[in-house]
């Protein structure tokens, strides 16, 4: 037989033993708001317990998550026709029962926006406490909660909120940045990616303030220049106001072009060799960003420009900030 026909066979083997959910992704199931705040009380219970393991924290994570997304709606009220040939009195009574229940409808609606507002804000302060939960390991000194911030990190950027994402900058910088142990770099990666997946334009400037140098050591605050570097271009391009990708660009090319310059050289000087290591480390996520944020220009063979020395030069002829690629037609 087949594949093509082996296949289709199968899902219609799945839709007739299983409905047809089986054959396709599945589907945000609502979760009323009760089943909610036990989930809430859960998470709430395994954060505070020492005793907890990771897997049970991230899957109380995990639950909450989702009822943030998909908390249960009350549900419309179904509502009577007038039967042909009712009377008058009947016509009268079927639309004041019907009025009613629209009205108790918009109190119930009234009610799950107060309700879902306060589950949302509970949520989002018990994912922050998660963020930056820590438990550290005698003998190897890292933080056994690892596993646990991250997933937090996860789903604080899928929250879409400006506010979180705010505390989230304030987290990284009051907490992870000076954390005692050694942060992994998937964590950095997490929380700028939350930054980015929320798409707030403060936490682009902070980024662009903040992690736009050439410092090459510590390590630590290199891999948080990294990971900057990584969540710029989760931003929509399109959304970002020009002035704010304008200052970007330029800020990254005046920084990185001479270190660029530095490494190309062939020494054994101690400054051009950590030149070669930094840029080594930082140059692919730096160079991203600033294509990225300029539009991928082009040279004359229609190539996308891969260096910062050819973007000090394009830069020299695009900086206007009140024409293109800044300033874009809508």
């Amino acid at each position: 037989m087949p594949v093509r026909a082996l296949l289709t066979l199968l899902a219609l083997i799945a839709v007739l033993a299983f409905g047809p959910a089986a054959a396709q992704a599945d589907e945000a199931v609502p979760v009323p708001l009760e089943t909610a705040q036990a989930e809430l009380d859960i998470l709430a219970a395994k954060l505070k317990s020492k005793r907890s393991i990771n897997e049970e924290i991230t899957a109380a994570l995990d639950a909450v998550s989702n009822a943030y997304h998909n908390l249960e709606q009350p549900a419309k009220p179904e509502l009577q026709e007038v039967p042909e040939g009712a009377s008058e009195e009947e016509q009268e009574a079927i639309e004041k029962a019907n009025e009613d229940l629209q009205d108790d409808h918009e109190k119930a609606m009234k009610k799950f926006e107060r309700d879902h507002e306060k589950f949302r804000k509970d949520a989002e302060k018990l994912f922050l406490k998660a963020l930056k939960l820590m438990k550290i390991h005698r003998q190897s000194e890292r933080n056994i909660r690892d596993d646990v911030n991250i997933k937090a990190a996860q789903v604080l950027g899928k929250t879409g909120n400006p506010k979180v994402a705010q505390k989230i900058q304030q987290t990284l910088e009051k907490s992870i940045f000076k954390a005692k142990y050694e942060v992994p770099m998937q964590l950095l990666e997490e929380s700028f990616g939350a930054l980015g997946t929320i798409g707030d334009e403060e936490s682009l400037e902070w980024m662009v303030k903040e992690f736009t140098h050439a410092k090459k050591s510590p390590r630590a605050l290199v891999d948080q220049l990294i990971a900057a570097h990584k969540a710029m271009i989760m931003y929509d391009r399109e959304k970002v106001d020009g002035g704010l990708r304008y200052k970007l660009v330029q800020e990254m090319v005046k920084t990185y072009s001479g270190i660029e310059s530095q490494a190309s050289q062939s020494s054994t000087d101690k400054n051009i060799q950590a030149a070669k290591v930094f840029w080594d480390r930082i140059k692919n996520d730096a160079i991203k960003a600033v294509q990225y944020f300029s539009f991928d220009p082009r040279n004359e063979d229609e190539e996308v420009l891969a260096t910062m020395a050819e973007f000090q030069d394009w830069f020299r002829d695009h900086k206007n900030p009140r024409r293109a690629p800044w300033k874009r037609d809508k």
